[in-house]
């Protein structure tokens, strides 16, 4: 083989393995699993005043990510979100992240203190929680530099329930 061959063998050897790891990174990063800080002690009220969640990266590869929002909304109008800054995740590791949450209204201190009393059945409220969804998205990046979402959508009970890790899944 003459040396320019071994030159572009090496250099293509150097890119595709560059790509595949930013590639893995970025399916790693849709297995992250979050809940918050105290189990059985989350509410969408106080997740949107601010708290520490605890992230777990399950994968044998760490993960990095440029922030997550959590993002509440109720018949497809955002009432809030809560915003964790990037991060790098060791594998098989747990860390403690804190967030801030941001409201949009006044009067998402009373809309969000009746989606808790519904979705808990502590009280009923006149709204169906069928229309509250969260948005999780995760902003990460390919090769360093190409930006990638991953979103992941749930019901608000759904949501809740991980959060305060009720089916036990959360692997850390």
């Amino acid at each position: 083989m003459n040396r320019h061959t071994i030159i572009t063998m090496m250099s293509l050897a150097v890119i595709v393995g560059s790509l595949a790891y930013s590639t893995a990174g970025m399916l790693a990063a849709e297995d992250l699993q979050i809940r918050w800080n105290q189990k059985s002690g989350f509410d969408f009220l106080t997740m949107l005043n601010g708290g520490i969640v605890h992230m777990c990266n399950p994968s044998f590869m760490q993960v990095g990510f440029n922030g997550i929002n959590i993002i509440v909304s109720h018949q497809d109008e955002e009432m809030g979100r809560f915003i964790i800054d990037g991060y790098l995740i060791k594998p098989n590791t747990s860390t403690e992240i804190a967030g801030v949450g941001k409201m949009d209204r006044v009067a998402g201190r009373i809309f969000f203190g009746y989606i808790d009393t519904e979705i808990s059945g502590k009280d009923i409220a006149r709204f169906n929680d069928e229309n509250i969804s969260i948005r999780v998205e995760t902003e990460t990046t390919v090769l360093g530099f190409i930006p990638v979402m991953v979103e992941k959508v749930y019901p608000a009970q759904e949501f809740q329930d991980m959060m305060n890790d009720k089916s036990n899944s959360y692997r850390c």
